[in-house]
């Protein structure tokens, strides 16, 4: 009786933690940021890994690479934000 109760505390836990973890999942944001290879010299990035470690949920994916490869990932709408220079 104890173990049979025992096994469905622990099967509802999991179920508990799998749902939270979807939850959790689905909140996150992820914002797509297309850079050239020289940007982490600019002070902006330190700006911008400060915000990404005090904003858990949100999930900031850098693309480096040269403008030519850049421009063409912003135009397919892969990117949400960029930064080149001219």
């Amino acid at each position: 009786m104890i173990l049979s109760d025992a096994a469905k505390i622990v099967e509802l836990e999991d179920s508990i933690l799998d749902q939270t973890n979807n939850y959790n999942a689905q909140k996150r944001i992820t914002i797509n940021l297309g850079i050239l290879p020289t940007f982490s010299n600019y002070p902006i990035f330190k700006k911008i890994m400060r915000y990404q470690s005090s904003h858990p949920n949100i999930n900031i994916v850098f693309h480096e690479l040269e403008t030519n490869q850049l421009l063409p990932l912003l135009d397919e709408d892969k990117l949400d934000i960029l930064f080149y220079d001219l």
